[in-house]
C-alpha cells in the first residue's frame, strides 16, 4: 500500500494489471471514440472525458497557435499516424489517427492527477518533470471528407505542466504517481475517489477505462472486468479483462457509479507481426 504523503492530496487507488490474462483485446475490441458514445447509456463515460481525463505528453509535443491562445498536438503527417508508426496492416483500427501521446492519467483533485508510477519517473528523470504537459479535450469529435479524424479546440485551459510529483515506484513500491499541477484546473470537476488504502473489487465486477492507447485520442473501453479481485494481496492490485495498450498506462478504471477504483499500470503484448500480410503490424 501507498504510505500517506501530508504535503499532498493522497486519494487512493488500486492498480491493476492485465499480464495474468495474456490477452491485449478480449473479445470484440471494445474500445470508442468520443463520437461514438450515447448521451444516456455512455452519460458517465462522457461526464468523465470532459472534466478529469487527460493525456500526458510533453512540451514539445504542443504547439500554440498564438491567435486566442489556441493549442494543437504537433503537426501530423502520414508518417506519424498510427497506421505508419507502427506499420499496420490495412484493416486494422484508428489507421489516420495521430499517435502523440505517452501515457493517461486523471484529475483526482483540484490541482492533482494520478497516474502510472512508471509513466512519470520514465519521462520527467529523477530531478524534475518541467516537461511533462497534460492535455484535456484530446478526443475524436467526427471526420472529414477524407477520412481524417476532426478534434475539439485544446486551448490554454485544457493544458498543464507538472510542478511535481509523489511516487514510491521508483524504490520498489507501487506503480502508482500523485502529480501536482502547475495551477489549479479550471471549470473541471475531478473524480470521485475512495480514501481507503486500496479498494476492493468483486469477481466479474464490470470496469470502465478511459485512456490513450497506443498515445491515440481517448479511447472508452466499457466491456472489460474483475478477473482477480487481488483479496490475497491486500487489494494492492487486481486484473482485469480491459482492452488495454501502451498508452494507456496511467489510465482511470472506475466502477459503474463512477467511483476510480484502479489505474492501469501493466498489460499483455500489444501487436505482433502477422508474416501472412507481408509483414504488417496487427493487434495481438
Amino acid at each position: 500500500a501507498l504510505s500517506p504523503n501530508p504535503s499532498t492530496l493522497q486519494p487512493s487507488a488500486s492498480s491493476i494489471d492485465l499480464v495474468e490474462t495474456g490477452k491485449v483485446v478480449h473479445g470484440l475490441d471494445d474500445r470508442r471514440d468520443w463520437w461514438q458514445l450515447d448521451g444516456g447509456d455512455d452519460a458517465l463515460a462522457l461526464n468523465l472525458l470532459e472534466n478529469v481525463i487527460a493525456v500526458q505528453t510533453t512540451r514539445d509535443d504542443l504547439e500554440k497557435i498564438e491567435d486566442g491562445g489556441i493549442y494543437k498536438l504537433s503537426a501530423w503527417p502520414i508518417d506519424e499516424r498510427h497506421g505508419a508508426q507502427y506499420n499496420m496492416c490495412d484493416g486494422e483500427r484508428y489507421l489516420k489517427q495521430p499517435s502523440l501521446g505517452h501515457c493517461s492519467a486523471t484529475l483526482v483533485g483540484p490541482d492533482r492527477m494520478i497516474t502510472a508510477g512508471h509513466c512519470i519517473v520514465k519521462e520527467s528523470g529523477p530531478a524534475s518533470c518541467a516537461d511533462v504537459a497534460y492535455v484535456f479535450n484530446y478526443h475524436v469529435t467526427g471526420h472529414d471528407s477524407d477520412g481524417n479524424p476532426t478534434f475539439p479546440e485544446i486551448t490554454e485551459d485544457d493544458v498543464y505542466y507538472c510542478a511535481g510529483y509523489w511516487t514510491d515506484f521508483d524504490t520498489g513500491g507501487t506503480d502508482i504517481a500523485y502529480v501536482k499541477l502547475d495551477r489549479p484546473v479550471k471549470d473541471r470537476t475531478p473524480a470521485t475517489n475512495r480514501h481507503d488504502t486500496a479498494v476492493p473489487t468483486t469477481m466479474g465486477q464490470k470496469l470502465l477505462m478511459i485512456g490513450f492507447p497506443s498515445g491515440l485520442p481517448a479511447k472508452v473501453d466499457a466491456g472489460g472486468r474483475v478477473t482477480n479481485t487481488g483479496a490475497g494481496n491486500g487489494y494492492e492490485w487486481f486484473t482485469g479483462s480491459t482492452d488495454s495498450f501502451g498508452g494507456n498506462s496511467g489510465s482511470g478504471v472506475f466502477a459503474e457509479d463512477g467511483t476510480m477504483i484502479g489505474v492501469l499500470v501493466r498489460g499483455a503484448t500489444d501487436y505482433r507481426t502477422d508474416w501472412t500480410r507481408g509483414g504488417g503490424t496487427v493487434v495481438a
